[in-house]
């Protein structure tokens, strides 16, 4: 019956992210878009707004919403999609920047036979491209944005079954309060990452809080999962 702590450490673990929001700076970039495509239009966007209407990853689903708060009659279709075009202007040009303390946890994770999956917004290939030039290697799932709230638990599970993994052997790095909540109700172990626009929010249910300095512990993580590593390991 091999349960050492060595060969327990050896189950394979997936480590799974928001491709955009938790190794890119992808909401920073959607509030540079909406800011400049709403300053033309005489309209100041501060990040206090953007996180109080912005954070679906549709523009279209949340300037109506801005528009009604402004009290400005302008065609929300028009407006979202001015917001699109800038947002899909940085995304090509070199201003996505990941995040170098992620990237380097994925490298590390890799090293010792770990894997990283992300959902992704972009087209397959544009991911690719962005994933290679911050040096991961990564399985990407693309996933369509709609009205609704994204990650939902469905898109989680979607990315866990995308990975061929059991469930209990996955983490999910989450960036938002509803990426936590879908997370705890898909029953997924999560780590809590919030950005500048979702340190607010509620991340109740994260394994790991917004507060620790182990959310990038490639030790600490395991150290988590280790419990179910030791019980596959045992069998």
């Amino acid at each position: 019956m091999a349960s050492s702590s060595k060969s327990s450490s050896q189950v394979p673990v997936v480590f799974c992210f928001e491709f955009e929001n938790g190794i890119f700076n992808g909401r920073h970039l959607m509030f540079e878009a909406a800011k400049k495509a709403l300053h033309e239009k005489d309209i100041a966007l501060t990040p206090v707004l953007f996180s109080r209407f912005c954070l679906n990853p549709l523009p279209s689903a949340f300037v109506p919403g801005l528009l009604k708060y402004f009290e400005k009659k302008l065609s929300a279709e028009k407006v979202a999609r001015d917001i699109e075009e800038e947002y899909a202007s940085l995304v090509a040009g070199r201003k996505p920047a990941a995040n170098e303390r992620v990237t380097q946890f994925i490298s590390q994770a890799a090293k010792a036979h770990h894997r990283a999956a992300a959902f992704t917004f972009l087209e397959e290939g544009q991911a690719a491209k962005l994933a290679e030039r911050a040096g991961i290697e990564i399985a990407l799932l693309p996933v369509k944005r709609t009205g609704t709230l994204i990650p939902s638990a469905d898109t989680w599970m979607r990315l866990v079954k995308f990975t061929n993994s059991d469930p209990k052997q996955c983490m999910l790095f989450v960036t938002s309060g509803f990426s936590c909540r879908a997370a705890v109700v898909a029953g997924l172990r999560s780590v809590a990452m919030p950005d500048e626009f979702t340190a607010f929010q509620d991340f109740v249910g994260a394994d790991i809080s917004p507060e620790s300095d182990q959310a990038l512990s490639l030790h600490a993580l395991l150290e988590i999962m280790r419990p179910v590593s030791a019980g596959q390991a045992a069998t």
